[in-house]
């Protein structure tokens, strides 16, 4: 299986590199995709089955999500927890 991925990752950049020949524009805009940050949070749903509507909403309910999922409870069973995927 491995093999496998190597050789479609060995094709893709192979095909990546053929298109940059002769086209220093597609080149650079590629290089400058990887550079850039992208800091914007997605909108997810909460526990109560609402959306997140701003970037500090979300990082809110993603800090109370860990902290249930590894905060340690006398008595209660780890394996189940309220954060959905």
């Amino acid at each position: 299986m491995n093999e496998m991925v190597k050789a479609d990752v060995h094709v893709y950049r192979k095909k990546l590199l053929n298109g940059f020949k002769g086209n220093p524009k597609r080149f650079y805009g590629y290089m400058r995709g990887l550079q850039s940050v992208k800091d914007c949070i997605m909108a997810f749903k909460k526990t109560d089955v609402t959306q997140t509507a701003t970037d500090a909403e979300a990082a809110n309910e993603l800090a109370n999500c860990f902290r249930q999922m590894f905060t340690k409870d006398e008595g209660v069973d780890q394996s189940t927890h309220d954060c959905e995927t």
